[in-house]
């Protein structure tokens, strides 16, 4: 920066600029740690919802592929991935609460995969959160598209 412009300036003046300039600076780095701070509370948000996604996805597997109960699937997910069980309950309810094609998709397997396994209506809809007739029409569905 060209200081040259100071040399006609009193001292008082010269002071004045730099106390303003150290004000500017000091916001700056305030605003910039303040983006920083942001973007790790991005970074940990998006880290915390893969991991409890892909832990969803391990629940969701072990229904169908090694007919664990839905408690047997969230404790046995709970110790491997450290999310407690009722964190992963929580999420899995609201999976299957959810309107939106991945979270059909994701019940319609589980529902799949226990008739598969030779599960009744009733007793599919004992291991998960639904009704039997919840279960029938997603059997219907899925057999007739």
């Amino acid at each position: 920066m060209d200081m040259r412009f100071l040399h006609h300036l009193p001292s008082e003046a010269i002071e004045e600029l730099a106390d303003d300039y150290e004000k500017q600076a000091r916001e700056l780095r305030r605003r910039a740690r303040n983006m920083r701070q942001k973007e790790q509370d991005r970074r940990e948000r998006e880290r915390v919802h893969n991991a409890r996604d892909e832990a969803l996805k391990m629940v969701v597997d072990m229904i169908e592929h090694e007919r664990k109960s839905l408690d047997a699937a969230f404790h046995a997910v709970a110790q491997f991935s450290g999310i407690p069980a009722l964190t992963l309950e929580f999420d899995f309810n609201a999976l299957m609460k959810k309107r939106d094609r991945r979270g059909k998709l994701a019940r319609d397997a589980a529902v799949m995969g226990l008739m598969r396994a030779g599960l009744n209506n009733m007793e599919i809809a004992g291991r998960l959160p639904m009704h039997p007739n919840t279960v029938s029409n997603i059997k219907k569905k899925v057999m007739n598209p």
